[in-house]
């Protein structure tokens, strides 16, 4: 993951796991099986 202090505050773990979160769901929703 990339995060840009310059332009961006710093970021939070509730904000990382919200990102992680999306990003699980999305490749779920491609293969089509939860992992958990």
């Amino acid at each position: 993951m990339v995060v840009l202090e310059q332009s961006q505050p710093p970021v939070t773990a509730e904000q990382i796991r919200e990102l992680i979160r999306e990003e699980w769901d999305r490749r779920n929703r491609r293969r089509g099986r939860p992992r958990g």
